[in-house]
């Protein structure tokens, strides 16, 4: 380590004492327009990189170059010359050409990302590279280097308006992540949960239960599950709704393949409506596609559910031996989030762009969803409240949702 930095302590076969160290994946040194001539750099020299010498001392044996100017030096297990250009430069962040590791002066840490991730395959392919390899695997190597080297940046400064439009007409932004919430649905019919008079917190407190998040309360549901289904048979059989302009702007995103997860905590389904592919739409708070027996975990028909609602009747399970009560797919407050969504999770650190849509960003764990976001990363906030107020590279459009959403597919034409 270029800093004598430790972490997990590892035990080798042959007796010797190493660390494992987990790589910073936020540093907030890292800059896109460095990188990408770095990978420039490289597919130029990619034939005698590996070999070239501390350009002060003619060593070569372990060597790291500085990514922001690309001069070649020693470790500080041989002469120490990179370290003496950090304090000269105050140039950050280094690349091993020994064990291809990225390194952070400032952070005092390795650090990694998603390009990074991408880089160091390439780096290794180039540097393990048998010359006698064909000519079709050297063409695909060639590719590679391409597609890296001539990645659109996003010019550095502050992020605004106009730098979001031109990233996302001209697809500098390629893993945008979005958080959406209840503001979402509501030009659909589908009424939010906390805005006074007209969120459904407000509506339901005719039905005089101890508080309005008791009727989504697993508990309260198991003592009292005809408190759900009033609501329910008054909210859910009431409506037809279709998917918004907010929803169609996400499918925009994922028709030209921009876009990498959508987190909801609708359980409407509208983005599936709306044409957004299923694999891409992760619903943290469950859905209406689906029901089943709180206790058996025995799948039963929404349709079924449906009209017993619609009756009044309580629906049970035929199935399992305590005739366990039968609830939608949804996540009520007392139970886990669905797998899926800790499975897709760590996919927001992957995130180019973070595009937050009608949320309060209140319920959790969802709330801290946009803390797995790297700090320079850009924010879309759409939103009539800034729940992100101090965050960096922010943009918050604040009024109607719609009204959003229709200027920006209009600037985006």
């Amino acid at each position: 380590m270029d800093q004598g930095q430790k972490g997990i302590e590892v035990l080798f076969t042959d007796g010797q004492i190493g660390f494992a160290v987990q790589p910073k994946t936020d540093c907030q040194h890292f800059k896109q327009t460095d990188f990408h001539e770095l990978m420039k750099y490289v597919e130029q020299n990619k034939n005698s990189l590996f070999a070239q010498q501390c350009i002060q001392c003619g060593d070569s044996k372990e060597n790291w170059i500085c990514i922001q100017c690309r001069e070649i030096h020693c470790s500080r297990f041989v002469n120490a010359h990179m370290v003496a250009h950090n304090e000269k430069t105050m140039h950050q962040i280094v690349l091993s050409l020994t064990d291809l590791s990225f390194w952070c002066y400032e952070c005092f840490s390795y650090i990694t990302n998603y390009l990074i991730s991408r880089a160091s395959k390439l780096l290794s392919s180039i540097k393990f590279l048998n010359q006698e390899d064909s000519k079709d695997e050297t063409q695909e190597m060639k590719q590679l280097i391409e597609q890296i080297s001539n990645l659109k940046v996003m010019d550095e400064g502050e992020f605004n308006y106009n730098k979001l439009i031109d990233g996302l007409k001209n697809k500098k932004y390629q893993r945008i992540c979005v958080l959406s919430g209840a503001g979402m649905s509501v030009a659909a019919g589908i009424p939010d949960f906390r805005t006074p008079g007209t969120g459904l917190y407000s509506q339901i407190q005719k039905y005089n239960l101890p508080t309005p998040e008791s009727v989504f309360e697993i508990e309260y549901f198991k003592k009292n599950p005809e408190a759900f289904y009033c609501v329910a048979k008054e909210f859910l059989l009431s409506f037809d709704a279709k998917p918004t302009i907010a929803h169609k702007f996400i499918k925009w995103l994922d028709q030209r393949e921009q876009l990498l997860k959508c987190f909801t905590q609708n359980i409407d389904g509208l983005e599936l409506d709306a044409g957004v592919q299923q694999d891409k739409v992760i619903q943290a708070h469950g859905h209406m596609r689906t029901a089943r027996c709180i206790e058996c975990q025995e799948e039963a028909s929404i349709k079924d559910f449906m009209n017993h609602i619609k009756k009044g009747d309580i629906h049970k399970c035929e199935k399992c031996p305590k005739k366990g009560l039968i609830k939608p797919d949804v996540v009520f407050f007392g139970e886990g989030l669905p797998v899926e969504f800790f499975q897709n999770w760590n996919s927001l650190g992957d995130a180019d762009l973070l595009i937050v849509i009608g949320t309060s960003l209140k319920v959790m764990p969802f709330a801290v969803s946009v803390y797995k976001v790297g700090q320079s990363i850009p924010i879309l906030l759409i939103n009539r409240e800034n729940v992100l107020q101090g965050r960096n590279n922010l943009i918050h459009l604040d009024g109607d949702i719609e009204e959003n959403c229709k200027k920006l597919l209009a600037d985006l034409k």
